[in-house]
């Protein structure tokens, strides 16, 4: 599970990196935002208000959700209670911040949120995925659809395992897409090039979501050293990857080898048709 999320704030042409710190990306250029702690980071960028919102835990035992102006961290309300890691996407239909589980200790959750920008309100669906926490999600315009992919659940006495599943969310309530998908999904965007949704693992395996299948697009993009903070070797974990294309480009946000955390190295990637 990566420690960072990467949002494409498509009003202002900026990538939003927050994780530690806050930091951006425009015209190839890194700059330090923020130096407000945020770790464990989930954010969505909100397209109807132009603001990048985010779900953090400052400590091991607390949580809090904030909006990001691109200047400052505002914290917002935290009616869902604590938790870490909980899937996190943006409905741009309904204007709304969906919220899937996450997991506090050894409570592991189901439930679902929606915020409208002002208040968060827990929904009642008739169906609704496992627990889980840490999904890759993306809003697929050719379903109408907010799609949670993946994630990972808790087995008593094994630990965490890899989801492989896809739910799409209505609105009102959640279904399954049946297409088995390759487990380990960090990030998920939508190519409008080839009007398909991607889905890239740690490793950056890339795959595309065809309608039976997940074709996987077999060149893995190169791995250039590039202006980033704290870099100092190239990544060999990609932490996170951008929620929409920026300027033709999918982004994806790496972890070196150095330490706990790592030396950070930046690359961008976009698959070969």
């Amino acid at each position: 599970v990566g420690t960072a999320s990467l949002t494409t704030d498509t009003t202002r042409n900026v990538l939003v990196l927050a994780g530690g710190t806050t930091w951006e990306w425009s015209a190839g250029t890194w700059a330090q935002r923020s130096t407000t702690p945020t770790t464990w980071v989930r954010t969505a960028f909100d397209s109807q208000n132009g603001v990048t919102l985010g779900w953090y835990q400052p400590t091991s035992s607390t949580s809090g959700f904030a909006e990001w102006s691109g200047t400052a961290w505002t914290t917002k309300a935290t009616t869902p209670g604590t938790r870490n890691v909980p899937c996190i996407g943006y409905d741009p239909m309904r204007a709304r911040v969906v919220l899937l589980g996450g997991a506090n200790g050894a409570a592991f959750y189901s439930d679902t949120w929606t915020w409208s920008g002002t208040q968060w309100s827990q929904r009642s669906p008739t169906t609704s995925p496992s627990a889980r926490w840490s999904c890759a999600t993306v809003w697929d315009p050719t379903r109408q659809a907010l799609l949670f992919i993946g994630g990972s659940e808790w087995v008593s006495l094994s630990g965490p395992r890899g989801l492989n599943d896809v739910w799409a969310w209505s609105g009102t309530n959640w279904s399954s897409i049946t297409l088995p998908t390759p487990v380990g999904a960090l990030g998920a965007a939508w190519d409008a090039t080839r009007q398909r949704v991607l889905i890239t693992s740690a490793t950056l395996e890339t795959y595309s979501m065809e309608s039976n299948r997940w074709l996987s697009l077999e060149t893995k993009p190169p791995i250039p050293p590039d202006a980033s903070p704290n870099t100092s070797s190239l990544p060999v974990r990609i932490e996170a990857v951008s929620s929409a294309p920026l300027g033709g480009k999918l982004y994806a946000y790496g972890r070196g080898t150095i330490g706990l955390y790592g030396a950070f190295g930046f690359t961008y990637f976009l698959p070969q048709q």
